[in-house]
């Protein structure tokens, strides 16, 4: 049994590793974002507090991220090289919701209480809202449909650390919690 528990966690480990790695990101100044994405950032910036800028590369592809604070919540504006607005996630309560999606995302938290969530927007569309989750140590993002549909993906972000006892780790993190393994494996 734990011959094939481990044969099976190297595998899975390297998938895990695949999917978690995370886009490349680096802290840049105001000064640094080409003009036609600052024209972007001053348009939609109007009436907040700009904390921070990051240019990211995404599968080959370069944005440039703006973290804003607008009457006291969150909003991080994704803007690709030409200057338009690709993703905007924005901080937003779980009490903002009608039932239907505040029920779906207590439901996919599990035993896990539930951090923050964000709206996600993509070319204007709400998408997803995503929530992030903590389980004892663990911290995982769940994501549902704007109407409280179950989204496609579960992302550890906290997976554990896989050391020569890999199959020992594998086992918590798996049994972490059942609806979320169950759930991640068939997006798989």
């Amino acid at each position: 049994m734990k011959s094939v528990v481990r044969s099976c966690s190297v595998p899975l480990a390297v998938l895990c590793f695949c999917i978690l790695v995370p886009a490349q990101e680096k802290k840049i100044n105001r000064d640094q974002l080409p003009a036609v994405v600052e024209k972007t950032v001053a348009r939609e910036s109007e009436g907040a507090t700009i904390t921070g800028f990051s240019k990211e590369i995404e599968h080959g592809q370069t944005f440039y991220e703006a973290s804003l604070l607008i009457n006291g919540h969150r909003r991080e504006i994704l803007i690709d090289t030409n200057g338009n607005v690709v993703e905007i996630e924005e901080q937003v309560s779980l009490d903002s919701f009608p039932p239907a999606v505040q029920q779906a995302l207590t439901k996919a938290a599990g035993r896990g209480t539930i951090q923050n969530i964000e709206s996600l927007t993509k070319q204007g569309n709400l998408v997803a809202y995503e929530a992030h989750v903590k389980h004892g140590r663990k911290r995982s993002e769940i994501q549902i449909g704007p109407n409280g549909e179950r989204g496609c993906c579960y992302l550890f972000l906290s997976p554990p650390t896989f050391r020569t006892d890999q199959s020992d780790h594998l086992v918590r993190w798996l049994t972490l919690g059942e609806s979320l393994v169950q759930t991640d494996a068939s997006s798989l």
